[in-house]
């Protein structure tokens, strides 16, 4: 077997039903029974960061939930959250903090593990570069779950009374990106969204 012939039954048999085992495993930790387990947790990182930010008494423009693809690779966490003022990359953040992810990076850790396991079938067929760009490649659905977890929290977010105390006169930008790289904007608020962000969901 060529090794182009055998990479491709290996992406389409073993990687593909890896990937959808991840992130269907995933996903169970988002249901009803872990789901606000989870979303306190991930709420808690932000108040954590918020808390950072006052003590620095800068003025936060941008937070960022930043995605750092060299730490995939080593098996390190590999989601942090930054603030920043209005340079935003131009300028050091206020504030960094390390997502507590535990559960997800044990389910992306056993994607990695079977893969490399199940690429051993395939004797001198499949590399460490292969490999990296396909663990790379599974960053994808990372993000996509990462993004969905953010969307659900956002009401509890912006109930925090540290996240009231930011200048919202001036807005505030919450967004998913690569560290240093491209990033989505999640939400934009500033004082008359967030008042009407909160009587729409029931809070004022």
């Amino acid at each position: 077997m060529e090794k182009a012939e055998a990479l491709k039954i290996f992406l389409e048999k073993d990687v593909r039903e890896r990937s959808r085992i991840f992130l269907l495993s995933s996903l169970d930790e988002l249901k009803i029974e872990l789901r606000q387990k989870r979303i306190e947790a991930f709420v808690n990182d932000f108040l954590i960061l918020l808390n950072e930010c006052e003590k620095s008494g800068e003025s936060v423009r941008y937070i960022q939930l930043s995605l750092i693809r060299s730490k995939a690779l080593s098996n390190k966490p590999f989601y942090i959250l930054e603030a920043y003022g209005s340079l935003f990359y131009l300028s050091q953040p206020i504030a960094v903090r390390e997502l507590s992810l535990d559960w997800f990076y044990e389910k992306f850790n056993e994607f990695c593990e079977a893969v490399k396991k199940d690429s051993k079938k395939y004797i001198l067929k499949i590399g460490g570069m292969e490999l990296d760009r396909i663990i790379l490649a599974e960053l994808i659905n990372c993000n996509r779950l990462l993004k969905y977890l953010l969307e659900e929290s956002l009401v509890h977010i912006i109930s925090l009374e540290e996240f009231t105390k930011l200048k919202l006169s001036e807005g505030i930008q919450i967004q998913i990106g690569e560290y240093r790289g491209p990033f989505e904007v999640i939400m934009v608020t500033n004082e008359y969204t967030y008042n009407i962000g909160r009587w729409w969901n029931g809070i004022l």
